[in-house]
């Protein structure tokens, strides 16, 4: 695995650079004004969530601040459920070679 890393060292450096951009970009973008799900949820009262963190205890004041935080939280599951899809998909393809 470190070799495979090693090798592909500039994706990995370029994917990173990509989700620090996007965990910040989206949250700013989104912070504008609501969307029609948002709007839909405050008609029937379902406005304003807690975030992930929340129940931990951690209070952050700028609204903007936990928007952030709950982007990159979301984006880091996200790449982690993808990056396991694919690896049991090269893991499945390679025991079919292997038969």
């Amino acid at each position: 695995m470190k070799e495979y890393i090693k090798k592909h060292k500039s994706f990995f450096i370029i994917l990173i650079v990509i989700i620090a951009i996007a965990s910040v970009m989206i949250p700013l973008l989104a912070w504008v004004g609501p969307d029609g799900l948002e709007r839909v949820l405050e008609e029937f009262g379902l406005g304003d969530f807690e975030p992930i963190f929340a129940p931990f205890g951690i209070s952050m004041e700028p609204e903007i601040l936990a928007d952030i935080i709950n982007g990159v939280i979301g984006i880091v599951i996200v790449l982690g459920v993808a990056l396991a899809i694919f690896y049991l998909m090269r893991h499945r393809k390679q025991l079919k070679q292997d038969e």
